[in-house]
This record gives structure tokens, sequence and C-alpha cells, in this order.
């Protein structure tokens, strides 16, 4: 059975397309109203008590994003979803909009001289959270969905055979090495490991258009 790694693009190096300001602008902010675990992420089994709080860029609609550790969706991709099992949905908060024009392709906001990136306080991300909220602008606002699903992490001591499967998504630190199990592939269409989702063939034929491959990388790997 073929699976697809997909991870979210971090790695700009090289890259003629996007660099951060892209990425924060496409993915946008999320985090939970939970002191001390803001960002965490949460997957099958856990209480799903504190929903995620969105900080959008809505210049574009993006299907699939992931701000977080894990996919976030619009309602047509959670339709399609639902109709698979081990998968559950979480309602997320649209806490703040903003409507920031940004083209792949275009660089041009370094030629602004107070754009800061340094990886650390002054980030991208800055310039969408501390603007005003802007969804007047907007006629109606998409509904997400945070995805979720199982988390290979706490099935390594349920199962036996594991076979460990090398992705290379062919960027600097972006490789992956994932166990794999044919009665976990069979059970969950959809988990997550190592910053990575993988995603069974069925499914993943009914979802990849929805995914930007911008933003996104995958690999296939065959399943023991």
């Amino acid at each position: 059975m073929k699976l697809h790694v997909v991870k979210r693009l971090t790695c700009f190096l090289k890259n003629d397309k996007i660099d951060s300001f892209h990425y924060d602008m496409f993915h946008g902010y999320a985090s939970r109203d939970v002191r001390g675990h803001e960002r965490d992420a949460y997957f099958l089994g856990d209480r799903l008590e504190h929903k995620l709080n969105l900080c959008l860029n809505l210049f574009r609609i993006n299907d699939i994003i992931e701000p977080t550790g894990t996919l976030l969706v619009t309602e047509p991709v959670k339709s399609v979803l639902a109709a698979f099992q081990e998968v559950e949905f979480l309602r997320a908060n649209l806490r703040l909009v903003r409507n920031i024009p940004f083209m792949e392709g275009d660089f041009s906001h370094w030629n602004d001289p107070e754009y800061r990136d340094d990886g650390e306080e002054n980030t991208p991300i800055r310039i969408l959270l501390e603007g005003d909220d802007e969804r007047y602008q907007f006629s109606a606002l998409p509904t997400y969905y945070e995805v979720i699903c199982a988390n290979l992490h706490r099935l390594l001591d349920k199962y036996d055979n594991w076979q460990a499967m090398n992705c290379d998504f062919g960027l600097p630190t972006n490789s992956v090495q994932v166990p794999l199990n044919r009665l976990v592939v069979e059970k969950y269409p959809i988990f997550y490991f190592g910053g990575a989702h993988i995603i069974r063939e069925d499914i993943f034929v009914l979802l990849k258009d929805f995914f930007n491959w911008t933003y996104f990388v995958s690999v296939e790997v065959q399943s023991p």
C-alpha cells in the first residue's frame, strides 16, 4: 500500500518562490488559551477542551494550513475526511482576520526599511498579529477545523514488527525516519510522526488538490 509523507515546508534555502514572510502569510498563527501549552497539538485520545484561536491572513483562502503541529482544514476538506474512521475534528475560533496581499515569487517586502526578519523577536508573523482586525472587508469567512489524528509516537509500544522508512525530502534538515506497521496503516488513514503527516493512498488522492504544494512537500513510500 502506498503512503504519502507530507510535511510543511520550513526551509527556504535556494527557494525562488517563498520565504518566511510568505510562510507566515499562508499558514497564519494559532494558539490555545492554556497557559504553558498554547501551541500544543491535539491527537486521538486527548481531551479536546481548548479550541485553537486563529490569526489568519485571508487575502487568499487556503484549504489546508498548518500553523501548529496539526492540520487545519476548511469545510470542503472536512467533508472528505469525515468519510474515514479514526479521524476527528475540532472547530477553531477565528480570532483575528487580516487582508495582507502577498504573492509567491515577490520578495519586495525586503525593500521596506522597516521590515525585519531575524528569526527571533522580529519575524513576519508580527505583521499579521499587530494589525487591526479586517474581517469587515469580507462578505463571508471560512470555518476551519483542526484535524485530530493518531500520533504514531503513542502507538509504538502497542504494536510489534515495525519497519523504519527513511523519507528524504531533499531539503537540509528536513528528512524524517518513519516507523511503519501494516496493522497501523490499515487502521489509521492519516497519522502524525516527527513533524510529518503520513496519509494513506486512498485518502491522499482525495486530498492532494486541496494542498498548496508551494508550502508543503510530499514523499511517497511503500507500506510494509
